[in-house]
């Protein structure tokens, strides 16, 4: 059997004195689907947030690709593969479609393409940016301001945003 892609291994987490997370362990095959069930309150988003380092692990360990993340800060570890969306939607509501994908893409960017991003006109990351979301099915609004779009078409924005980091 192959090394997993992710392993959670005897992770635990308590915020003051209630334990959230207790002895968690699991592993994710490289190409598999899983999911995370439960009832609300039984600490999915809590996972989450200790696999994408919003929170800080008070026991065990993370590993992505054989690679110990567990102490790595969370903006970067973008750089080891990991991206995601959040339950409450994280978008910069003033910014243009394109322009909150091309935030996704900041990992894979040299240093002038995050100062000069837009203001090139359409160099390779804006044109990035709406191939991603023609393929998503949402070519029709790149240019438009996302907070004056619905609910469902900002959070298929935001998960195409994380996409563009390409997450392991």
């Amino acid at each position: 059997m192959n090394k997993p892609l992710l392993e959670l291994n005897s992770v635990s987490k308590s915020f003051g004195g209630l334990s959230v997370i207790n002895d968690v362990s699991f592993s994710v095959q490289q190409g598999s689907r899983t999911a995370l069930i439960g009832p609300n309150g039984a600490g999915k988003t809590t996972i989450f947030n200790l696999i994408s380092g919003v929170y800080e692990i008070d026991s065990g360990s993370v590993h992505l690709d054989g690679v110990d993340i567990t102490h790595t800060p969370s903006h970067e570890r973008c750089n080891f593969g990991v991206s995601r969306s959040f339950q409450n939607i994280r978008l910069m509501p003033h910014l243009s479609t394109v322009e909150n994908v091309m935030l996704g893409q900041h990992s894979q960017s040299s240093f002038m393409g995050m100062l000069f991003p837009v203001s090139l006109g359409r160099n390779r990351a804006v044109v990035q940016a709406e191939e991603a979301l023609e393929i998503a099915g949402l070519g029709t609004y790149p240019g438009q301001i996302v907070a004056d779009l619905p609910y469902g078409v900002q959070k298929r924005i935001e998960v195409v945003r994380a996409l563009m980091a390409k997450p392991k």
